[in-house]
Protein backbone atom coordinates (compact mmCIF):
# COMPACT_ATOMS: atom_id res chain seq x y z
CA UNK A 1 0.00 0.00 0.00
CA UNK A 2 1.11 3.55 -0.70
CA UNK A 3 1.42 6.20 2.00
CA UNK A 4 -1.89 7.76 0.94
CA UNK A 5 -3.67 4.42 1.06
CA UNK A 6 -2.31 3.69 4.54
CA UNK A 7 -3.36 7.15 5.75
CA UNK A 8 -6.84 6.65 4.32
CA UNK A 9 -7.15 3.21 5.93
CA UNK A 10 -6.12 4.67 9.30
CA UNK A 11 -8.67 7.46 8.89
CA UNK A 12 -11.48 5.01 8.09
CA UNK A 13 -10.45 2.77 10.97
CA UNK A 14 -10.49 5.69 13.41
CA UNK A 15 -13.90 6.75 12.09
CA UNK A 16 -15.27 3.23 12.58
CA UNK A 17 -13.89 3.07 16.12
CA UNK A 18 -15.43 6.46 16.92
CA UNK A 19 -18.84 5.47 15.58
CA UNK A 20 -18.67 2.07 17.26
CA UNK A 21 -17.68 3.67 20.57
CA UNK A 22 -20.56 6.09 20.34
CA UNK A 23 -22.99 3.22 19.72
CA UNK A 24 -21.59 1.28 22.69
CA UNK A 25 -21.93 4.23 25.05
CA UNK A 26 -25.42 5.16 23.90
CA UNK A 27 -26.67 1.57 23.94
CA UNK A 28 -26.21 0.71 27.61
CA UNK A 29 -28.36 -2.26 28.63
CA UNK A 30 -29.77 -2.78 25.15
CA UNK A 31 -27.60 -5.56 23.77
CA UNK A 32 -29.89 -6.79 20.94
CA UNK A 33 -30.47 -3.25 19.69
CA UNK A 34 -26.78 -2.51 20.12
CA UNK A 35 -25.87 -5.42 17.87
CA UNK A 36 -28.32 -4.24 15.21
CA UNK A 37 -26.94 -0.72 15.35
CA UNK A 38 -23.36 -1.96 15.15
CA UNK A 39 -24.26 -4.11 12.14
CA UNK A 40 -25.98 -1.15 10.49
CA UNK A 41 -23.00 1.14 10.99
CA UNK A 42 -20.63 -1.53 9.74
CA UNK A 43 -22.73 -1.89 6.60
CA UNK A 44 -22.74 1.89 6.10
CA UNK A 45 -18.96 1.94 6.56
CA UNK A 46 -18.47 -0.78 3.95
CA UNK A 47 -20.78 0.97 1.48
CA UNK A 48 -18.92 4.27 1.90
CA UNK A 49 -15.52 2.57 1.53
CA UNK A 50 -16.66 0.72 -1.59
CA UNK A 51 -18.13 3.91 -3.01
CA UNK A 52 -14.84 5.71 -2.46
CA UNK A 53 -12.99 2.95 -4.32
CA UNK A 54 -15.39 3.12 -7.27
CA UNK A 55 -15.07 6.93 -7.32
CA UNK A 56 -11.29 6.72 -7.49
CA UNK A 57 -11.56 4.28 -10.39
CA UNK A 58 -14.03 6.58 -12.12
CA UNK A 59 -11.74 9.59 -11.76
CA UNK A 60 -8.85 7.59 -13.14
CA UNK A 61 -10.95 6.45 -16.09
CA UNK A 62 -11.63 10.08 -17.04
CA UNK A 63 -8.00 10.38 -18.10
CA UNK A 64 -6.55 8.40 -20.95
CA UNK A 65 -2.97 8.88 -19.81
CA UNK A 66 -0.83 6.32 -18.04
CA UNK A 67 0.37 6.62 -14.48
CA UNK A 68 3.91 6.03 -15.71
CA UNK A 69 5.76 7.63 -18.61
CA UNK A 70 5.79 5.82 -21.92
CA UNK A 71 7.00 6.27 -25.47
CA UNK A 72 4.91 8.70 -27.50
CA UNK A 73 2.21 7.82 -29.99
CA UNK A 74 1.61 9.39 -33.41
CA UNK A 75 -1.87 10.15 -34.68
CA UNK A 76 -2.96 10.00 -38.33
CA UNK A 77 -1.77 13.58 -38.86
CA UNK A 78 1.76 12.67 -37.81
CA UNK A 79 1.43 14.58 -34.56
CA UNK A 80 2.84 13.41 -31.23
CA UNK A 81 0.10 12.64 -28.72
CA UNK A 82 0.91 12.56 -25.02
CA UNK A 83 -2.13 11.43 -22.99
CA UNK A 84 -2.95 13.18 -19.77
CA UNK A 85 -2.40 11.12 -16.65
CA UNK A 86 -5.01 10.76 -13.92
CA UNK A 87 -3.15 13.37 -11.85
CA UNK A 88 -3.46 15.97 -14.61
CA UNK A 89 0.17 15.90 -15.72
CA UNK A 90 1.71 14.75 -19.00
CA UNK A 91 4.39 12.08 -18.75
CA UNK A 92 6.56 10.89 -21.59
CA UNK A 93 9.65 8.79 -22.16
CA UNK A 94 12.25 10.42 -24.41
CA UNK A 95 15.33 8.70 -25.78
CA UNK A 96 18.49 10.59 -24.85
CA UNK A 97 21.73 9.19 -26.23
CA UNK A 98 19.67 6.08 -27.07
CA UNK A 99 18.70 5.70 -23.40
CA UNK A 100 15.09 6.09 -22.20
CA UNK A 101 14.55 8.97 -19.77
CA UNK A 102 11.19 9.60 -18.10
CA UNK A 103 9.97 13.20 -18.10
CA UNK A 104 7.06 15.25 -16.91
CA UNK A 105 6.19 17.94 -19.44
CA UNK A 106 6.58 21.29 -17.67
CA UNK A 107 5.73 24.48 -19.55
CA UNK A 108 6.90 26.42 -16.49
CA UNK A 109 10.46 25.18 -16.95
CA UNK A 110 12.53 27.20 -19.42
CA UNK A 111 14.89 24.31 -20.23
CA UNK A 112 15.21 20.56 -20.28
CA UNK A 113 16.13 19.90 -16.66
CA UNK A 114 17.74 16.58 -15.80
CA UNK A 115 18.04 15.10 -12.36
CA UNK A 116 21.54 13.97 -11.46
CA UNK A 117 20.40 10.36 -11.62
CA UNK A 118 19.08 10.74 -15.18
CA UNK A 119 22.13 12.73 -16.27
CA UNK A 120 24.41 9.98 -15.03
CA UNK A 121 22.24 7.32 -16.68
CA UNK A 122 22.71 8.82 -20.14
CA UNK A 123 26.46 9.14 -19.75
CA UNK A 124 27.03 12.66 -18.43
CA UNK A 125 30.08 12.81 -16.17
CA UNK A 126 28.75 14.58 -13.09
CA UNK A 127 32.26 15.10 -11.70
CA UNK A 128 33.18 17.01 -14.83
CA UNK A 129 30.26 19.44 -14.59
CA UNK A 130 30.55 22.96 -13.23
CA UNK A 131 27.51 23.81 -11.14
CA UNK A 132 27.88 27.55 -11.51
CA UNK A 133 24.32 28.37 -12.51
CA UNK A 134 21.37 28.98 -10.22
CA UNK A 135 17.75 27.97 -10.58
CA UNK A 136 14.88 28.80 -8.28
CA UNK A 137 12.26 26.27 -7.29
CA UNK A 138 9.63 25.89 -4.61
CA UNK A 139 12.39 24.60 -2.33
CA UNK A 140 14.62 27.61 -2.93
CA UNK A 141 17.75 28.18 -5.00
CA UNK A 142 19.65 25.21 -6.42
CA UNK A 143 22.93 25.01 -8.32
CA UNK A 144 22.77 23.97 -11.96
CA UNK A 145 25.21 22.98 -14.68
CA UNK A 146 24.82 22.88 -18.46
CA UNK A 147 25.61 19.93 -20.70
CA UNK A 148 25.10 18.81 -24.28
CA UNK A 149 23.22 15.70 -25.37
CA UNK A 150 24.33 14.12 -28.63
CA UNK A 151 20.84 12.96 -29.59
CA UNK A 152 17.33 13.49 -28.26
CA UNK A 153 14.57 11.42 -29.85
CA UNK A 154 10.82 11.75 -29.40
CA UNK A 155 8.90 9.53 -31.78
CA UNK A 156 10.20 10.24 -35.30
CA UNK A 157 11.82 13.53 -34.29
CA UNK A 158 15.55 13.50 -33.66
CA UNK A 159 17.53 16.51 -32.43
CA UNK A 160 21.29 16.70 -32.19
CA UNK A 161 23.61 18.48 -29.79
CA UNK A 162 20.81 19.54 -27.45
CA UNK A 163 21.57 21.79 -24.50
CA UNK A 164 20.24 20.65 -21.13
CA UNK A 165 20.47 21.78 -17.54
CA UNK A 166 21.48 19.38 -14.77
CA UNK A 167 19.94 20.13 -11.40
CA UNK A 168 22.46 19.90 -8.57
CA UNK A 169 19.73 19.45 -5.96
CA UNK A 170 17.34 16.62 -5.28
CA UNK A 171 14.71 15.97 -7.94
CA UNK A 172 12.10 13.24 -8.16
CA UNK A 173 12.40 13.22 -11.95
CA UNK A 174 13.39 15.26 -14.98
CA UNK A 175 11.46 18.10 -16.62
CA UNK A 176 10.80 18.58 -20.31
CA UNK A 177 10.74 22.35 -20.56
CA UNK A 178 10.18 25.05 -23.14
CA UNK A 179 13.61 24.94 -24.77
CA UNK A 180 12.55 21.59 -26.22
CA UNK A 181 8.84 22.28 -26.71
CA UNK A 182 9.70 25.39 -28.74
CA UNK A 183 11.20 23.10 -31.37
CA UNK A 184 7.65 22.18 -32.32
CA UNK A 185 5.45 24.37 -34.50
CA UNK A 186 2.35 23.33 -32.59
CA UNK A 187 1.94 22.75 -28.86
CA UNK A 188 -1.68 22.43 -27.79
CA UNK A 189 -3.99 20.61 -25.42
CA UNK A 190 -6.89 18.94 -27.15
CA UNK A 191 -9.29 17.02 -24.97
CA UNK A 192 -7.18 14.83 -22.71
CA UNK A 193 -4.04 14.93 -24.84
CA UNK A 194 -1.05 17.18 -25.34
CA UNK A 195 -0.43 17.52 -29.09
CA UNK A 196 3.00 18.33 -30.54
CA UNK A 197 3.63 18.88 -34.25
CA UNK A 198 6.56 19.82 -36.46
CA UNK A 199 6.15 21.19 -39.97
Amino acid sequence: MSGDEISYAIYLGALLIFVGGYVLISGQGRVPMLIKQAASWTLIFLVVAAGFGFWEQYKASEFTGPQKPKLVQLNNAGEVEIPRSYDGHYYVTVMMNNTPVDFVVDTGASEIVLSKADASKIGIDLDGLRFTGTAYSANGAVATATARIASVTMGPFVDRNVRVSVNGGEMQGSLLGMSYLNRFSKVSIEGKKLILKRN
